[in-house]
């Protein structure tokens, strides 16, 4: 009992963040979204839509609908240090926790859009850090917690997710996580005056196992 109060006490954080819910119906939560993700590098990086300036009001609609559509979509958040809390109760602590959570990026999990498809178990993975936080391991991080949830608390089986050939560090890092490298959409992604590939990965349930010495 006590092992599994501590695990759902720490659910939603990890060693230095701290996950949210995006609330779609909080104009405030739409408009850090937006403002957080729609510069043109954290844009060009993540995002596979043309790159142009993008209306507040219309990134906002963007944001609130696939935060609804979402099977999970949370703010990626600094967390406050333990020491800066004065509750008692997890739950308490965890509340104030996220009260006092500085918003850095988001990450999605996003299941088919056809309906009668939820037996196929499996997501597709988008995650956006804020450019200043870029680059500290922070998306490293976040990935790892979104598998645990998602085959830990999901039941999910596979999550699978895809990225523009030219961005190598991301590249590089879904393949020291373990993601398996699926194969090349070749040619998808158009970005200033050239194309390049979409690369595809994808993880098991097994694998993920694997990797947590649970196999």
């Amino acid at each position: 009992m006590d092992d599994i109060t501590h695990k759902l006490s720490t659910a939603f954080r990890s060693k230095r963040l701290l996950f949210r819910a995006v609330d779609s119906g909080n104009p405030a939560d739409l408009a850090l979204i937006t403002s957080a993700l729609f510069d043109p590098i954290s844009q060009g990086l993540t995002d596979l839509v043309r790159l142009q300036p993008i209306p507040q009001s219309t990134g906002m609609k963007m944001m609130a609908h696939a935060a609804e559509s979402a099977l999970l979509a949370v703010f990626i958040c600094l967390a406050p240090d333990d020491s800066e809390l004065e509750s008692d109760s997890p739950g308490a602590r965890f509340k104030e926790a996220e009260a006092k959570a500085t918003p850095i990026g988001s990450l999605a999990l996003t299941q088919h859009p056809l309906p009668k498809t939820e037996h196929l178990r499996y997501a597709r993975l988008a995650l956006g850090i804020s450019e200043p936080f870029q680059g500290k391991g922070f998306g490293k991080e976040a990935v790892n917690w979104a598998l645990d949830w998602a085959f830990d608390y999901a039941g999910l089986n596979r999550v699978e997710l895809g990225v523009a050939s030219f961005n190598v560090r991301a590249v590089e890092l879904y393949g020291k996580l373990g993601f398996t490298c699926e194969g090349r959409r070749r040619e998808t992604v158009f970005v200033a005056g050239r194309w390049y590939d979409e690369v595809e990965f994808g993880m098991l349930q097994r694998e993920w196992k694997g990797l947590r010495g649970r196999a």
